[in-house]
């Protein structure tokens, strides 16, 4: 069996913490018809299944994880019975997601009721900049009630920030902006300014030298 996602998926999202230790990202996988600045902003994710067949029983989970950790299920293996797998908690107080049918027999969905896209994995600042996925599986029912994984299926892999780290990004910025806007116009003042880096000030000077010559 081959599927795929037909959801759009993006290179980063931000990443919200809301009370009671959840972290949801916003605008995953895209915007619905407009961008949304309260409340939930996102769609639900769809995966396209290639060739079904209606006599089998199977479901398809999935989760966030980083792209390049272990996989949750891997092809061929046999795991536990439905209501406890649906009920499994994984790491960070995540649940396993189930998708559910749509109207179309080969396409499943996940966050149908679009709720928040929570994802706990904890950052720091050697790991930020760390590639996500979100990885979904499709488990086959057999005739003794367990589960047998037979594919799996991996997202376009995407960065996470949080809103704090984005206005610190925009603040640093504006202060360098704002340096460079108001720098002395005499060569031998930049170079006894503290207000600047030596690469900083190497740079200012690269500028005078340029407009000197015109």
């Amino acid at each position: 069996m081959e599927e795929d996602f037909t959801s759009e998926f993006h290179s980063q999202y931000q990443r919200n913490n809301k009370q009671g230790g959840l972290k949801n990202l916003r605008c995953f996988p895209t915007c619905d018809e407009s961008h949304m600045l309260h409340g939930f902003c996102g769609r639900s994710v769809l995966v396209r299944l290639k060739e079904t067949d209606e006599k089998s029983d199977f479901i398809v989970v999935g989760h966030f994880k980083p792209q390049f950790s272990p996989l949750l299920f891997q092809v061929g293996q046999t795991t536990i019975e439905i209501p406890v797998l649906i009920q499994q908690t994984l790491s960070h107080r995540e649940s396993l997601l189930h998708a559910t049918p749509t109207s179309d027999p080969h396409v499943f969905e996940f966050n149908k009721k679009r709720k928040g896209w929570h994802y706990g994995w904890a950052a720091n600042k050697h790991s930020c900049n760390t590639k996500h996925c979100f990885q979904a599986y499709v488990l086959f029912k057999s005739a003794d009630g367990m589960y047998c994984c037979r594919s799996t299926l991996e997202s376009p892999s995407f960065v996470i920030y949080c809103r704090r780290r984005r206005r610190l990004n925009e603040n640093v910025q504006r202060q360098k902006r704002q340096k460079f806007n108001t720098y002395p116009t005499s060569d031998t003042s930049v170079c006894d300014s503290e207000s600047f880096t030596n690469t900083e000030q190497l740079a200012i000077h690269s500028l005078m030298s340029f407009k000197t010559q015109f």
